[in-house]
């Protein structure tokens, strides 16, 4: 779903986001980290699970505004894969017309 989203960010209306292999974002992008005999070590993903997550998604709050804006008025996804995604991140109660993307703008 994430790839979708960004690889169609202009008919979304976002422009500052990335995913882990666009290199003008590269240095935005978390690195994978794990524990060793000796500390912490770099982890090199290996499969592409590995590469998605908050850590490897790079997008700014005015467009991670937009994107959740158009999640929650059912502009992205049918209400059989929208209601879920909202139910899960607790946004389904928002019935106050918000505008995040105003609100995130004006800071």
């Amino acid at each position: 779903m994430l790839r979708i989203i960004i690889q169609n960010r202009r008919s979304f209306k976002t422009s500052a986001h990335s995913i882990y292999d666009e290199q003008p974002f590269k240095k935005y992008l978390a690195k994978g980290y794990a524990y060793n005999s000796t500390g912490l070590s770099f982890l090199r993903p290996n499969i592409l699970d590995q590469y998605y997550g908050a850590g490897n998604l790079y997008m700014t709050p005015t467009d991670m505004g937009k994107l959740i804006t158009q999640i929650q008025q059912y502009k992205l996804f049918s209400p059989k894969i929208t209601n879920p995604l909202l139910h899960e991140f607790g946004t389904k109660s928002i019935q106050m017309n918000i505008d995040m993307v105003s609100m995130l703008s004006q800071h």
